[in-house]
């Protein structure tokens, strides 16, 4: 877009990393979740931040009173978001706010062009696969429809010695992910160092343990599984055990109260179905649920230790009895 290419003052989740003074106000493009977690980083760094999203969706894989806790923790930090506002140019100008962002608000039935002035700009709507510069057709490597590289389950290319791991393949960006995909990519090229040939690991795409992943804002938003709304799709009985982060005691000792604790549990079967904790250690919390659902160990019996104290996980006993 005109105005952002070659800008000393627009950054992308990378470089603003390097960053070694603050903005006064941070504008972010883009209401997904690096953006939320750059959006509570800064605001308590002490930034003024705006963050624009393109239409009226606030997190829309979440449950619907999940992710309006989400936007109210983050307003109570003083974060301000902008909905249906298509960005459309930055200008140049002089004084304490370097940047002019233009963008068009949309709403049903009208349009109205606005800007708004910033110290500094996060361009935060996704990241693409980097293959343009490999020249893979030379290779005989395929690429997907969006440049991604086309790998079998057991990440295997159209060319048979040529393997893909990490975000250049396509699906989850998550760092957990690329080090299961060297799992699955290591035996099979020791294999071919040792001239076995071995085509194949006893490990793929499709044997992949359930995983969680979070959202590290402040508290952290971490969640594994189905949501309550896909639960209640796929299972005719279900129940919804849920808590207050302030009633567990490691939430007052470390000040950190706002959020809440949720499990959807298959009631016939007595499994956890998913998990949804927004709270002080939940990204530490929520490994204990990654090893309930992958080894089919009743929400019961999560219920039944004495827990560390004062731990996070001793809600457990609360939340699961």
């Amino acid at each position: 877009m005109p105005g952002f290419v070659h800008n000393e003052h627009i950054y992308d989740s990378r470089s603003i990393l390097d960053l070694d003074k603050l903005p006064k106000h941070l504008g972010i493009i883009g209401a997904g979740y690096i953006g939320l977690e750059f959006s509570s980083y800064f605001s308590q760094f002490g930034s003024k931040v705006t963050v624009f999203q393109a239409n009226d969706c606030f997190l829309p894989r979440e449950d619907a009173g999940d992710s309006h806790a989400v936007k109210e923790r983050l307003e109570k930090l003083s974060v301000q978001f902008i909905f249906n506002a298509n960005t459309e140019s930055v200008d140049k100008i002089h004084g304490e706010y370097p940047l002019r962002l233009n963008y068009t608000m949309s709403t049903p039935g009208k349009e109205s062009n606005q800007s708004m002035d910033l110290s500094a700009i996060l361009v935060a709507i996704g990241r693409a696969p980097a293959t343009e510069a490999l020249n893979l057709e030379a290779a005989g490597v395929k690429k997907g429809p969006r440049g991604e590289v086309k790998v079998n389950d057991f990440l295997c290319t159209s060319q048979k010695h040529i393997f893909a791991v990490g975000d250049v393949k396509g699906g989850p960006q998550f760092t957990f992910i690329s080090l299961d995909d060297y799992r699955i990519v290591l035996p099979q090229i020791l294999g071919i160092l040792e001239g076995s040939r071995k085509e194949k690991s006893s490990h793929n795409r499709n044997q992949r343990p359930i995983y969680p992943n979070t959202t590290f804002i402040d508290p952290p938003y971490s969640r594994i599984g189905l949501s309550e709304s896909e639960a209640r799709e796929k299972y005719p009985n279900i129940k919804i055990r849920k808590m207050l982060a302030a009633g567990v005691p490691k939430a007052q000792v470390a000040q950190n109260t706002d959020g809440f604790l949720k499990v959807i549990i298959d009631k016939d079967a007595d499994l956890i179905l998913g998990a949804i904790l927004f709270c002080h250690e939940s990204h530490e919390m929520i490994n204990l649920f990654t090893l309930a659902m992958n080894e089919n160990i009743p929400s019961k019996r999560l219920s039944q230790p004495i827990y560390n104290h004062p731990v996070m996980s001793e809600a457990l006993n609360e939340l699961l009895d």
